[in-house]
């Protein structure tokens, strides 16, 4: 019944309650496969008989939406049956609920289920005034400034404002898997984090789609890495020959599925023969913070196809903003 409600544009609970409670009756009459076919089954395809000289019969009537969600707005027995229902759905739903046994208990007087239910308060509290106030949340139909809030903009516009200004953004440094439930297992470790425990997977491999043998190439080739069995890759594959098969699309063919993989540990040797000089380590912010949790245990020192593959995963600001970004850019 939410869909119905939300047709007529009904947001608050009293609307809500109103509407649906006396839509539920007609809803109930529909539900069943007898109850459609009596409603809205067109009256020349009834076993109807029919004599000549005779009236035919009355055409069925329905009562006009309009005319029920006013007559709901009225209805105060019907708001207190529709708060009922809702409240069994809600204690319902909170019975199943897959962290169920994560929350703290609804009338638990324990220090620590007090302590969470408050916090989770404030949290939400400190979240409405962020979306209203410090990322200005708020429709405009201005030409947008360049200190315009925009709480759905770019992130790079925002990010200084999330770093100084977000108390929410705080919290969440603090307890950075509780903030990351809803994000991809990439985007809870840094990239650094996540090149050093491939570093020496012996099953660990890459292949591109062109060969590298220039900066070019290292620039707008694409590449993927992947565990895979070595007893089905074929062996002695190096992206950096003139030969390499790899290709945008023959490594989907049965053919070609796994003969443009080389193991990730060879290829690192082989990229720092040939351009370890530009990509030597190089400063990164982010890992030389202090760690504030055992999930970031410090800083990671990378090798240079590391650093490489790194420039690959993360946009920077001129990537992001570049004048070629566009549809076809």
């Amino acid at each position: 019944m939410y869909v119905g409600v939300l047709s007529f544009g009904v947001h608050s609970p009293r609307q809500q309650g109103k509407i649906t409670s006396l839509l539920c009756p007609l809803s109930a009459q529909l539900n069943s496969p007898q109850g459609r076919k009596d409603k809205f089954a067109h009256h020349s395809n009834r076993n109807t008989p029919t004599q000549v000289g005779r009236a035919q019969p009355p055409e069925m009537t329905f009562p006009d939406p309009a005319d029920t969600f006013d007559a709901a707005l009225g209805s105060t027995r019907e708001i207190n049956a529709y708060t009922e229902a809702h409240k069994d759905f809600l204690k319902r739903e909170a019975d199943n609920a897959w962290d169920r046994d994560a929350r703290p208990r609804p009338f638990s007087r324990s220090q620590d289920d007090q302590t969470e239910r408050r916090a989770a308060l404030v949290v939400r509290a400190i979240r409405e005034y962020e979306r209203k106030v410090t990322f200005g949340n708020l429709a405009s139909e201005s030409i947008p400034g360049t200190d315009t809030r925009d709480m759905g903009g770019q992130f790079l516009t925002n990010k200084e404002r999330i770093d100084t200004e977000s108390k929410l953004y705080e919290i969440a440094k603090r307890v950075p898997k509780a903030a990351l439930l809803h994000v991809h297992f990439n985007a809870e470790l840094h990239p650094e984090r996540l090149l050093e425990q491939a570093r020496d997977m012996k099953n660990m491999y890459i292949r591109s789609i062109r060969p590298l043998l220039t900066q070019k190439d290292l620039d707008e080739t694409e590449t993927v890495l992947m565990v895979l069995d070595e007893d089905v890759v074929e062996p002695g594959v190096n992206l950096f020959s003139k030969d390499y098969p790899g290709g945008p699309t023959n490594w989907k063919t049965e053919e070609w599925k796994y003969r443009v993989w080389m193991p990730w540990s060879k290829f690192q040797e082989e990229f720092n023969m040939r351009f370890a000089k530009k990509y030597e380590q190089q400063e990164d912010t982010i890992m030389f913070e202090t760690p504030l949790s055992c999930a970031e245990p410090g800083q990671i020192t990378l090798h240079p196809a590391e650093n490489w593959l790194k420039s690959k995963m993360v946009l920077n600001q001129e990537e992001a903003y570049g004048f070629t970004q566009t549809v076809n850019g």
